[in-house]
């Protein structure tokens, strides 16, 4: 059984073997539209479905940030969030390390001042002091602490390490071509903005996307759907034009060629 959206080109009669046989030099018009089609059509479907699926390897709490159900703790999030990636476009990472060092001394000397007053003034036999507040196991880090976070962690880099590797050492010519064209378009992103803006940006995106699709998914899935019907109505056009001297070019091309460019079909037991 084929993977959907894999495509072979097979002869008519295979060998008692099983094994297919690519057919003579000369494509026919389907044989060439079979290797032309996964270059534009793309079954994608424009609805996003559930957008807390997205999130469902993260950990509850941060999710319920992301959806805003305490407006009050996301708003302080988004806030602080911004205010350190505005002040590491501003400054260097030593002044702003510095900066905020000295902003929390401050804040424990001014703290450590208030409690002795408030203590002379009440006369109360309890202290109140920082280390009530904060104590040694909210700053301990341990390996249980941070399994549940590693795990899923890990689970992203392996699958990136892997999706690179068929992308640079070009398994897929389809989509190691793509990925080029993305890193070229990436170079013309990074002549306009810098890292710390692009992460400005998807800050925002990230704290206001899911929750403004959440809220207005039906209007959101159809708007998708008119514009991939225009997308693909506007691919079918191109596909009329560019396809004939397309077909002309692969007729043309070596079979080994050919071949490598064909996804090949991986069958399933």
């Amino acid at each position: 059984m084929a993977n959907e959206g894999s495509y072979t080109m097979v002869d008519p009669v295979s060998d008692e073997g099983g094994d297919a046989k690519l057919t003579s030099d000369v494509l026919t018009e389907n044989e060439s539209e079979k290797i032309i089609e996964p270059i534009i059509q793309k079954d994608v479907s424009p609805k996003f479905g559930d957008p807390r699926r997205w999130f469902k390897d993260l950990n509850p709490k941060l999710v319920s940030l992301l959806f805003w159900e305490d407006p009050r703790r996301t708003a302080i999030t988004v806030l602080a969030s911004f205010i350190v990636l505005l002040a590491f476009s501003l400054f260097s990472l030593i002044s702003v390390i510095a900066y905020a060092s000295l902003s929390i001394l401050f804040a424990c000397v001014a703290f450590k001042g208030y409690s002795a007053v408030s203590h002379n003034f009440t006369k109360s036999d309890e202290v109140l002091t920082l280390s009530k507040l904060c104590d040694d196991s909210c700053l301990t880090i341990t390996p249980e602490n941070l399994q549940p976070y590693l795990e899923p962690v890990c689970k992203h880099i392996s699958c990136c390490l892997s999706t690179g590797k068929k992308l640079f050492f070009i398994e897929d010519v389809f989509k190691s071509f793509k990925f080029a064209l993305i890193l070229y378009s990436l170079t013309w992103i990074g002549c306009c903005f810098n890292a710390l803006t692009l992460c400005q940006i998807a800050l925002v995106m990230l704290f206001f996307l899911p929750k403004a699709y959440e809220a207005n998914q039906a209007k959101v899935d159809g708007v998708l759907d008119a514009a991939t019907a225009q997308l693909h109505q506007a691919l079918a056009q191109i596909m009329d034009a560019v396809g004939p001297k397309l077909n002309v070019v692969l007729d043309k091309l070596p079979p080994s060629i050919r071949s490598m460019l064909q996804p090949k079909s991986t069958k399933v037991d």
